[in-house]
C-alpha cells in the first residue's frame, strides 16, 4: 500500500470558496481567454523557430568554412525581418 500525501489547510478551510453566479461566468470566460492566448503564444513560437531553424542550419552546414556566400541576402533579411515584426508586433498598420 503506497502512503498519500495529505496537504494540511489553516484551520478552518475547508479548501474552497463560494462563487455568485458572475464570478463563475467571469472565472470560465478568464479561463477562456488564457486557453486562446497560449494557442495564440504557442502559434506564435513555431512561426518563430520556423524562421530562425533554416537560417541557423545552413550557418552550421559548413563549419569549417570561413566566409559566407549570401547573394541577395538584402531583400531576404528584408523580409525575414517583416515576419518576425509581424510575429512580435501584429499585422502592420496603414502608415507603415
Amino acid at each position: 500500500m503506497s502512503e498519500k500525501t495529505i496537504q494540511t489547510l489553516p484551520k478552518n478551510d475547508w479548501g474552497f470558496s463560494i462563487l455568485d453566479e458572475n464570478e463563475l461566468s467571469a472565472a470560465h470566460h478568464f479561463d477562456e481567454q488564457i486557453a486562446s492566448m497560449k494557442k495564440e503564444y504557442e502559434k506564435d513560437m513555431h512561426d518563430f523557430y520556423m524562421i530562425i531553424q533554416p537560417l541557423l542550419n545552413n550557418l552550421k552546414a559548413n563549419p569549417n568554412k570561413e566566409y559566407l556566400y549570401w547573394p541577395d541576402r538584402a531583400a531576404i533579411i528584408t523580409e525575414l525581418d517583416k515576419k518576425l515584426n509581424h510575429i512580435v508586433f501584429g499585422p502592420p498598420t496603414e502608415n507603415e
